[in-house]
């Protein structure tokens, strides 16, 4: 696809984005997104028209829609104490979970005892993950939205999964003292703000993992790492998935 045509068609999904179901909107930039190098994409969305409207409200919505309905479907299920999440997982929700795969080749679990996410929604399947694979006995997922709480709650009672602590509260405030490892989402607003609590509260060898927009992900998620300053070096970054975001490993500078 040459640039004008590319171009062209990413305005005009961004212009008409509240005529278009979010699902399909969400696909449709995606697939932009893996079909413009990564650099000219950039280059667009630092220069971005006037006036074109910000996507965040909608994707949002768009992760809320898939993840609650994904939630209710499972709340409907017969209780099973115990049960690891994909022996009831749906194939989105795994799809999901299998996201942040590659973080666990830049992250030392072995010492983890608390990890904290900021931004769960109504169905943590990151810390699920995290707690099932390498046995983190104390996963804090924190939302500011009460219902994706209850909902976290709902779900850890039905299926037992007891390494999960669902708490309402927002990460701009939260305490990180007793985190080794924290996982800020995608859609957390403000980052900047977010990470600066972290750097004030957690440990000195707290491992941060910024879940951050890959190109055209910028239209509907801001941006973290610039934010870190000197404070904090990149130490690995994950694949970028199709919602257009992936895992940056940070950790505090040395010396």
């Amino acid at each position: 696809m040459t640039g004008d045509a590319w171009v062209a068609r990413l305005e005009e999904l961004v212009r008409t984005a509240g005529d278009i179901p979010r699902a399909e909107l969400v696909e449709a930039i995606a697939a932009l997104a893996f079909a413009v190098p990564e650099a000219d994409a950039e280059a667009w969305l630092d220069a971005r028209p006037p006036g074109l409207p910000p996507l965040a409200a909608i994707y949002l919505q768009h992760l809320l829609d898939n993840e609650g309905g994904e939630a209710r479907r499972l709340l409907q299920e017969p209780a099973r104490p115990g049960c690891r999440f994909l022996d009831v997982a749906g194939e989105r929700a795994r799809t999901g979970y299998e996201r942040v795969s590659s973080m666990f080749t830049h992250v030392d679990f072995s010492r983890c005892r608390r990890l904290v996410m900021v931004g769960c929604g109504p169905l943590p399947v990151t810390a699920l993950h995290v707690a099932e694979r390498v046995g983190v006995p104390e996963c804090v997922v924190v939302d500011r939205v009460a219902e994706s709480v209850q909902t976290c709650k709902a779900l850890v009672q039905r299926f037992g999964w007891t390494a999960i602590r669902p708490l309402l509260a927002d990460g701009c405030e939260l305490d990180y003292d007793d985190a080794q490892v924290v996982f800020v989402a995608n859609v957390v607003q403000p980052k900047a703000a977010t990470l600066a609590r972290i750097l004030q509260t957690a440990a000195a060898d707290v491992q941060i993992v910024l879940r951050e927009p890959w190109s055209f992900g910028r239209l509907w998620s801001e941006r973290g790492e610039p934010a870190a300053g000197g404070e904090l070096e990149c130490v690995g970054r994950g694949p970028a998935s199709r919602h257009l975001s992936r895992d940056v490993i940070l950790r505090r500078r040395r010396g």
